[in-house]
C-alpha cells in the first residue's frame, strides 16, 4: 500500500466517530469511503478485469441483484452499490473475475488473487486485539456490522493456486474466522456500506 492511499482510507475513517455509527453519515463521505477502499483492494490488478457485485435482502428466498463492472470504472461500480445500499445489503467479489457475465461459473472466472481475507463472525472488542496481535497483521481491519473482516494486500496479485487456498484456509483456523468463507470465489461486505440483515442498521467500516 503507498502512503497515498493510505491516507486517502484514514481521511474517510477519520470522518465518522467510532465503529458502530449511531448517524448517517454524509452521502459524499459514504461515497469517498467504498471508492477508496475498492481502489486499494484492486489496484495492483489488471483494470481489463471485472468486480462482482451482490446485493441481497434479509430474505434469503429473494434472488440476488448481480452485476460485473470492469475495474477501470470503480467510480461505477461505487455508484451501483451505493444505491443497491439503499434497501439491500451489498458484496463484492475480493478476487477479479475474467468475464463480464455474472452468470459465469464463479470458481471458473477468477483471474486473480489480490491479497488474503478472514471473515471473523463474532462482535467482541478482543477480535481486534487477536488480529492485531497476529505475526502479520492484517492492512485494514473492517467492523462488517456484526463481526469483523481482515484484509492483506499482496505487493502484486498472483494466480489462484491451489496452495494459496490452503493457506487462507489456515489463516480462517488460526484467526478463528469462517472456513466458508477461505475460497476464491468470496465476496465480503462493503466496507462503508450499511448492514441491513437486522434493526438498528449499522456500518462496514475501517476500524481506526
Amino acid at each position: 500500500m503507498t502512503p497515498a492511499s493510505e491516507n486517502l482510507i484514514l481521511d474517510a475513517c477519520r470522518t465518522f466517530d467510532g465503529v458502530v455509527l449511531a448517524v448517517e453519515p454524509d452521502a459524499q463521505e459514504q461515497r469517498l469511503g467504498v471508492r477508496h477502499f475498492l481502489g486499494w483492494w484492486f489496484g495492483k490488478c489488471d483494470p481489463t478485469l471485472y468486480v462482482d457485485l451482490r446485493a441481497f435482502t434479509s430474505n434469503r428466498k429473494d434472488p440476488p441483484w448481480t452485476q460485473r463492472v470492469q475495474l477501470a470504472d470503480l467510480d461505477a461500480a461505487t455508484d451501483i452499490l451505493l444505491r443497491w445500499n439503499e434497501t439491500r445489503c451489498v458484496y463484492f467479489s475480493v478476487c477479479p473475475r475474467t468475464s463480464a457475465d455474472p452468470a459465469a461459473r464463479k470458481r471458473d472466472g477468477v483471474a486473480c488473487v489480490p491479497g488474503f481475507w478472514v471473515d471473523v463472525d463474532t462482535d467482541t472488542p478482543d477480535i481486534v486485539s487477536r488480529l492485531r496481535g497476529f505475526t502479520k497483521p492484517p492492512d485494514h481491519i473492517v467492523h462488517s456490522g456484526h463481526g469483523y473482516h481482515g484484509f492483506w494486500c499482496f505487493d502484486a496479485p498472483v494466480p489462484p493456486a491451489a496452495e494459496l487456498k490452503n493457506t487462507l484456509k489456515i489463516l480462517a483456523r488460526v484467526l478463528g474466522g469462517d472456513p466458508a468463507c477461505a475460497e476464491f470465489a468470496r465476496v465480503m461486505r462493503v466496507p462503508f456500506t450499511w448492514n441491513r440483515k437486522q434493526d438498528p442498521h449499522v456500518q462496514a467500516r475501517v476500524v481506526p
